[in-house]
Parts: structure tokens; sequence; C-alpha cells
């Protein structure tokens, strides 16, 4: 993130206003307008593009876990680019 806010003093409104505008960009440019982007699966598919970016780190270090009833699973991609849960397993 550091990378991506360089040289924007966020202590400004204008610093304020110009991080807001390179993350509303991004978001952007993986379809956050789609009507699609709205319901769950595309939800979660606009998330994961948007922190694997280069801008935003390439994801680095973070993952993402949905909890469906009483399981949680962590999401990641598949070889067709499709967001898939990997169940959690605790022993």
């Amino acid at each position: 993130m550091a990378t991506l806010f360089a040289g924007l003093d966020l202590d400004t409104d204008q610093g304020k206003y110009d991080a807001k505008e390179k993350i509303r960009k991004i978001y952007d440019e993986y379809g956050q307008i789609k009507p699609e982007a709205f319901m769950k699966a595309g939800a979660e598919k606009l998330l994961m593009n948007v922190l694997s970016d280069p801008r935003m780190g390439s994801g680095n270090g973070i993952q993402i876990y949905r909890k469906d009833g009483d399981v949680w699973g962590k999401l990641k991609w598949d070889s067709a680019k499709n967001v898939i849960k990997e169940n959690c397993t605790f022993n």
C-alpha cells in the first residue's frame, strides 16, 4: 500500500481525494460497475482481483476466508480463474 500512495499527503483533503481516486480506478478496471459484481460470486471475484493487482501489493500476505453456515474456508483461484472456497479442517 505504501507504493500505491507514494507521493500523496494523506493529511490533506487533496491527498485523500487522490488516494480514493487511485483505488476507484483499480476497482473500475475490474468491473465494479457491472451488476454481477454486487452478487456474492461477483463481489468475491472483484475483491480477489483488486487485492491481486500489482498496485495493491499483488495480494502478498493476504488470505480471504468466507463462512458458510459453520464452515470456514479460504477463497482462492482455480485454474480457470474462478473463485473457489477451500474448506478449513480443524483436527
